[in-house]
């Protein structure tokens, strides 16, 4: 697994499970610790998530004190290509606000081991130029 410098990362690795594993960049560790998710209690976290169909990259809002909630769901409504999971009916627990597929099963099968880094490494670089900047630019509207 690739996993970043703790000094010189600009990610948090957070309490991560066998399928999933969750980080938060620096960045956006500013928000108080109301979550009841993780030992960090952080209320929202970035997790990739691996699966019999592929691996995903989901930015999820967990279980938390409700009003830090909903001003988080408030802020990802202004902006649903940012949020691009937003749009449905706010749920009491768990809420995906983004999500973006990054390998499908089929690709996987057909990579080398240098190639299938390579491209996650790709994809990775993509997000943090392309989508983490306009997620962070919404999110520090509630600083």
């Amino acid at each position: 697994m690739l996993r970043p410098d703790p000094v010189r990362s600009p990610l948090i690795l957070d309490d991560s499970i066998k399928m999933e594993v969750r980080f938060i960049p620096k960045s956006l560790d500013f928000f108080p610790r109301e979550g009841d998710w993780t030992s960090s209690k952080r209320i929202f976290l970035f997790n990739f998530q691996n699966h019999p169909e592929g691996l995903d990259l989901s930015l999820y809002l967990g279980p938390g004190k409700a009003d830090l909630r909903k001003r988080i769901y408030d802020a990802a409504q202004g902006n649903h290509v940012a949020f691009n999971k937003a749009k449905r009916k706010f749920t009491d627990v768990w809420f995906c606000l983004y999500k973006k597929n990054f390998l499908k099963k089929d690709q996987a099968e057909d990579l080398s081991i240098d190639e299938l880094r390579n491209l996650l490494k790709e994809k990775f670089a993509s997000f943090k130029l392309l989508d983490l900047p306009v997620i962070e630019n919404e999110l520090f509207k509630l600083k």
